[in-house]
């Protein structure tokens, strides 16, 4: 909800674009929104989206970073497990790691004291360990006294392995 009472219209794609460029990264929407026929639709059509190798709704770069961010972005946590896990099953995922990129998933969500709710992103990124890819969390502090830590707000902290 923004202060006015109605529910906020920015995406999770639009936080993470806006994070980026705070951060000084140059980056680049690839995730499609594809319209195909449906006749069992009232419209007559039905949207999907397809995302870059199944998994990738934006890619980055960095002046001082090396390699490639490949992000995928979701608003909440509740499909964290879904998400990793279809990043995990990518035949694409092992060669962007080997190749020296990053892959991070983002999910945002509100938290804070009622009343002063604001966003929040919980960052993990996928790492080779012995040929498997195992996830660690990344998550920053928050600036703000009144804010607990993220890894603090948000679960599964360290290093963990996706059930398969």
């Amino acid at each position: 909800m923004n202060g006015k009472g109605k529910k906020s219209s920015t995406s999770p794609q639009s936080r993470t674009h806006a994070w980026l460029k705070e951060r000084g990264w140059i980056f680049g929407k690839t995730e499609q929104s594809i319209t195909i026929p449906d006749p069992t639709s009232p419209t007559g059509k039905r949207l999907f989206k397809r995302d870059l190798f199944g998994f990738v709704d934006v890619v980055a770069v960095h002046s001082t970073m090396k390699g490639v961010l490949f992000l995928q972005v979701t608003g909440g946590m509740n499909n964290k497990f879904e998400r990793l896990k279809k990043i995990n099953e990518a035949p694409a995922t092992i060669p962007i790691l080997q190749a020296g990129n990053t892959i991070e998933f983002q999910a945002w969500r509100k938290l804070g004291p009622r009343g002063r709710k604001r966003w929040a992103v919980y960052r993990c990124q996928a790492r080779l360990d012995a040929g498997r890819i195992v996830w660690v969390d990344m998550n920053e502090e928050n600036d703000d006294d009144d804010f607990a830590t993220q890894a603090a707000l948000f679960p599964s902290p360290g290093t963990y392995h996706v059930p398969a």
